[in-house]
């Protein structure tokens, strides 16, 4: 995932200004049920200044990637997964 995430963050960095702030969270190893994520992303005092939070997993070592879980008002993001997959 380390790998993943910094290439999304380079991406990010080369492409346009984006018009919000972008933060990385890594949490140690692999976690049960994503506890640090979810802590982060539910109670943690930045919680309410975001848009949206991408856990980054992985089963093994290739294959398409997936989104499994997306919340009501993320249609865009949706979206946005969408052209990058070609679909």
């Amino acid at each position: 995932q380390l790998a993943a995430a910094a290439g999304v963050l380079r991406a990010l960095a080369e492409g346009p200004p984006l018009p919000v702030s972008v933060l990385a969270f890594f949490s140690g190893a692999e976690e049960s049920n994503w506890v640090a994520a979810h802590a982060f992303a539910t109670t943690h005092r930045w919680a309410a200044d975001y848009v949206a939070v991408i856990n980054l997993e992985a089963i093994g070592a290739a294959g398409e990637h997936i989104a499994f879980q997306v919340g009501p008002d993320a249609t865009w993001l949706l979206a946005a997964l969408g052209r990058d997959s070609g679909e």
